[in-house]
């Protein structure tokens, strides 16, 4: 209540905010407590939550960042299908009449893949789809700890010492703690193997290494379990979720299940009465799932995983922004799903157009009037047959910008569920593979239906909630009809 916040939905404006050259800061009465309070017991900083100016975070981004090189991600793909294919398995034995939850499943492939590609530690969460499991109560420690998370965006009273006497605050508390021990009994896992051996590519084998220039020695544990902690929680519940409505979205539009047979079928990754085995996804398929790739970029924009996105902090000094005086330490948030569907930004935003990304460009946005007439373009597609794809920036010898001083070179999105800047997911690249490659294999061997429990399409949007990230709040509930049957 006390505080001063700006609320960007103007791609320029949120472009100029999140650049490395405006070197703001995120407020720390956003993140520093309600995040830090769930990734350990210590309460520290993490990856997120860190200042960007911090040694630490230079330190710790610089480290990690490897991991998710391009090379290193394509050694690990095999992985990454066989954990998905693991999950096709456990589906077909459930059967048609079965009610899955899918966005749990999602939660179980995505632990998979972090437990093997981020720790290199098989969690088993693929093996089983029943909830009482060791991976199952990992899963709903995080859940619980993050709805705590919530609770503490909205009333950061709950972490006064206080407050404990109420027992809702000791419950979420507890919550928490569940949380933090999954991460320390990961830590110490991770410890009893030894110093990572040379070709350990991990996530977790890139922190162990880091060294404190400070000290000449690694990290202590107080130090590496918010890493843990936060890699952990970004690994699971993004791309899970996003899987979750894209079927959603998909069990809800025939036309595009259609589109996306055909694209799978074309390259053989389709289970078919006469091929009801699809053959084994290659990474070069990646690159051909290009209507697969729409629908999952138009589910995101629907469905943002962090709608209430990013923010930034106004200088001491105050500032200005697209013409107006920011206040001092004024919060400027850039809010990703006002963003994503304003009309200002999108034709038809609330409407479900995964053709609107057949345009290599629609990611970018360009304000009316601001080019010339010869580089001026809509931000909506194109027909497909008069598209000529940009390799470059659109051509623009003035350059633009919200002041009319960025160079042309610098386009700024309207569409950036990863965030921007220097701030951008670190994870990203492991992410996409991660959630296309299983989207890939689930539509690939199965259609999906909502299973009557859920409501409908109301019901549906109805249980549609947010704990930090956003998700459905007592699961996806879906019949996994299978496409060879």
């Amino acid at each position: 209540m006390w505080l001063k916040a700006v609320v960007i939905t103007d791609p320029m404006l949120a472009h100029q905010v999140l650049s490395r050259e405006a070197g703001l800061e995120k407020p720390h009465s956003r993140y520093k407590s309600p995040m830090d309070l769930l990734t350990s017991a210590s309460h520290r900083s993490s990856l997120v939550t860190h200042d960007t100016n911090s040694a630490l975070w230079r330190l710790v981004r610089k480290g990690i960042a490897p991991a998710f090189a391009t090379n290193n991600i394509k050694k690990e793909f095999p992985r990454v299908v066989e954990i998905g294919q693991q999950l096709v398995r456990q589906l077909h034995a459930c059967g048609p009449e079965a009610v899955v939850d899918m966005d749990l499943a999602a939660q179980r492939e995505s632990l998979d893949v972090l437990g093997l590609v981020g720790f290199g530690v098989q969690f088993g969460a693929t093996r089983s789809l029943l909830g009482g499991d060791k991976p199952g109560s990992a899963l709903r420690a995080l859940q619980n700890g993050m709805a705590e998370v919530q609770r503490h965006m909205g009333a950061q009273w709950r972490r006064w010492q206080v407050m404990r006497v109420f027992p809702d605050v000791r419950r979420g508390r507890e919550e928490l703690q569940r949380y933090q021990r999954v991460v320390e009994d990961l830590l110490a896992q991770l410890r009893a193997r030894g110093p990572p051996v040379k070709d350990d590519t991990t996530i977790a084998a890139h922190l162990l290494r880091i060294v404190d220039p400070a000290t000449g020695r690694g990290l202590p544990d107080e130090l590496l379990a918010p890493e843990i902690g936060i890699l952990y929680l970004a690994g699971v519940e993004t791309s899970a979720h996003t899987v979750a409505f894209v079927l959603y979205l998909v069990s809800q539009h025939p036309e595009v299940e259609a589109k996306i047979a055909a694209e799978l079928d074309g390259l053989g990754l389709l289970a078919t009465a006469r091929r009801p085995r699809p053959r084994l996804m290659a990474y070069e398929d990646l690159a051909q799932l290009r209507y697969l790739s729409c629908v999952i970029k138009e589910a995101m924009r629907l469905y943002p995983v962090v709608p209430m996105g990013t923010a930034r902090q106004a200088p001491d000094t105050g500032m200005e922004l697209g013409g107006y005086a920011i206040p001092p330490g004024a919060m400027l948030w850039v809010f990703f799903s006002a963003m994503f569907r304003s009309p200002h930004v999108w034709d038809a935003p609330d409407e479900f157009r995964p053709e609107r990304w057949a345009d290599v460009d629609a990611e970018f946005y360009i304000p009316a009037g601001s080019l010339p007439a010869s580089a001026a373009r809509p931000n909506t597609p194109e027909p497909a047959a008069q598209q000529t794809p940009s390799k470059g920036p659109v051509p623009n010898p003035e350059g633009w910008s919200a002041d009319g001083d960025a160079p042309a070179s610098c386009r700024p999105k309207r569409f950036i569920p990863f965030s921007s800047g220097a701030r951008d997911c670190v994870g990203r690249s492991l992410a996409t593979i991660n959630y296309k490659v299983l989207l890939a294999l689930l539509l690939g061997n199965f259609r999906f239906r909502l299973a009557e429990e859920m409501g409908g399409v109301e019901g549906v949007e109805a249980s549609i909630c947010m704990r930090a990230t956003l998700q459905f709040r007592d699961g996806l509930k879906m019949h996994c009809l299978p496409c060879a049957a």
